[in-house]
């Protein structure tokens, strides 16, 4: 449940575990230039990329939550099901919103935090076919590989575009292509991502999606105690994960900016 509503599950993100509390990821700081024509025993031209290090920190995130000692023996109420469905939804709801739009400074660095800038609309609340091609332009040619880039936007965003009038071929390779796809390339909701309704947003992220990184302590610590609310009758669940997350490459991703 939670794979299905989280953004970073559902795009080819790098993803690591760890127990630790933070963990180095290395990076490209300057990109390697081409290889160099070079003559029969002639010297190698020495002309490396520079290597730096993403500190991707983990943080602890809580929920807290009573029930009644009449609600949890009530067996038919299918309680435990209900639980597990409800907590990985407040968890990819936690996901979407601090690997969307995290400061990076004492919590995760979110992706339209740490995405450079590209076009603007011509026309607040209106987006052009020609302003997605325009943003698709942005990533270079050696990040712009298919099958790891994609778009994230708002759901209202999402089907905003699908309904767009005209070529029946404006998006999709087909009038019945999926909405999950434009121009090729997939399309994951994410309504942490500013609809494009709103003047001077950020409302459309585009770029490779194996440049961003997130980390985290596998599983959900979920621990009951029934003790702490017992004079009122009542039971506390106490449920923490830890997450961490960066863009690796800020040249790797680009967002369309709605007009003012």
């Amino acid at each position: 449940k939670r794979d299905l509503a989280s953004w970073v599950r559902q795009m080819p993100v790098q993803s690591f575990q760890t127990q630790s509390d933070h963990l180095l990821v290395p990076q490209e700081n300057t990109s390697h230039t081409n290889f160099v024509l070079t003559a029969e025993a002639a010297a190698y031209d020495e002309d490396e990329g520079t290597i730096s290090q993403k500190d991707l920190i983990l943080y602890k995130y809580t929920k807290m939550q009573k029930m009644s000692e009449e609600f949890v023996n009530y067996n038919s109420t299918n309680f435990e099901s209900w639980l597990v469905g409800a907590l990985a939804r407040a968890e990819a709801g936690t996901e979407n919103t601090i690997f969307t739009t995290g400061t990076g400074s004492g919590q995760p660095q979110g992706i339209v935090t740490g995405a450079t800038v590209a076009n603007t609309t011509a026309t607040t609340d209106v987006i052009l076919p020609a302003e997605i091609t325009a943003l698709i332009g942005y990533l270079g040619a050696g990040y712009n590989v298919p099958s790891g880039c994609g778009f994230l936007m708002a759901n209202t965003t999402k089907w905003y575009l699908a309904g767009q009038t005209g070529n029946p071929f404006l998006y999709r390779s087909t009038p019945q292509g999926s909405p999950d796809e434009l121009i090729g390339y997939k399309v994951v909701v994410d309504d942490d991502v500013v609809t494009y309704t709103t003047a001077s947003s950020k409302c459309i992220v585009f770029g490779n999606m194996n440049f961003y990184g997130i980390v985290e302590k596998p599983g959900m610590i979920v621990q009951r105690n029934p003790y702490l609310y017992m004079a009122n009758g009542q039971i506390g669940l106490f449920a923490s994960i830890f997450r961490g997350g960066g863009v690796l490459q800020a040249e790797a991703f680009y967002y369309l900016t709605n007009a003012s």
